[in-house]
């Protein structure tokens, strides 16, 4: 994944950068290749920046005004698409405030080899690319420092009751970096929605995520006609292209290099023979570039009305 050590173990150089971390996921995504699809994205705040984001955020929702949660697959009414768009310029206009990072990996489900991962398949298979995906995305975007990650918060569900994902995965990214310090054990599970009691300012920064996640798998795998989503995906769409086509490229204009991040895995299906191999395990590794459905979409659409 762009040559990044995921387990960099390299002497720190500089002074703990503090961030915070909000994660998401969504799963089950079939495409017209009849590929399944889990997505998982990490958004990096650093702490110094966070009140600046969120007064971001919160702007375009007094002037509407909106109180609604957004979620990507809930678009229809005028007031979410706009305020979605809003959000995703913010994103598209932050090259010089650096306030916030994010790494979307998606897992073709339908390539893994799924009896490696045991019993309980979608747990493990979280567990493992959800610690990949933290790895990745900070020696990516804070390379060479020291990282002090003061919360970790993610999207209520599923992974909040099991065992061993609320500590396991802070415990084995410390054992894997030591240039990475958790101040909190526990990852915390908290409500997309702001207005529930368990949710409160950082609920929009998951929301921030979800939509991320969502316009990013609508752009790849065009599963819903939904215009609203549609809309909102083309202003998205020019970015993830590029992350996907030069993802080092710094003469960006969107300046989205090392701190935009887009990868997929596996890139070909392995039997379990070849898994204990390794040189077939390295070809089948992570990679960057995939089809734009959505894209297809709309160049069919202007070829039927030149």
């Amino acid at each position: 994944m762009c040559n990044i050590d995921l387990f960099d173990t390299s002497e720190p150089q500089r002074r703990a950068t503090e961030i915070e971390l909000f994660a998401d996921e969504i799963k089950d995504i079939t495409n017209r290749f009849d590929e399944t699809w889990l997505y998982l994205a990490i958004l990096i705040i650093p702490k110094r920046k966070k009140e600046q984001l969120l007064e971001k955020l919160l702007a375009p929702r007094r002037r509407i005004p909106c109180d609604s949660e957004i979620k990507c697959h809930d678009l229809d009414k005028t007031t979410k698409r706009w305020l979605a768009e809003k959000w995703i310029d913010i994103v598209l206009r932050d090259k010089d405030e650096r306030s916030l990072y994010f790494d979307v990996l998606g897992l073709n489900l339908s390539r893994l080899h799924l009896p490696t991962f045991g019993n309980e398949q979608f747990e493990n298979i979280y567990n493992r690319f959800f610690r990949s995906c933290v790895l990745h995305a900070i020696n990516t975007c804070f390379s060479n420092r020291n990282v002090t990650v003061l919360n970790v918060f993610h999207d209520k569900g599923d992974q909040s009751k099991h065992q061993f994902f609320p500590w396991h995965s802070i415990y084995s990214i410390e054992e894997q970096s030591k240039r990475i310090h958790f101040a909190k054990r526990e990852i915390e599970f908290i409500n997309s929605d702001h207005r529930e009691v368990d949710g409160g300012i950082d609920s929009h920064f998951i929301q921030l995520v979800d939509l991320l996640l969502g316009l990013s798998s609508h752009c790849l795998d065009f599963v819903s006609t939904n215009n609203s989503r549609t809309k909102v995906a083309q202003k998205f769409l020019p970015l993830l292209e590029r992350m996907m086509k030069n993802p080092l490229n710094v003469n960006s204009s969107y300046g989205y290099a090392r701190k935009y991040l887009i990868s997929f895995f596996p890139k070909k299906q392995l039997s379990a023979s070849q898994l204990r191999d390794p040189y077939e395990k390295q070809l089948s590794g992570f990679y960057h570039r995939r089809p734009l459905l959505l894209k297809d979409h709309l160049s069919n659409q202007q070829s039927l009305f030149p």
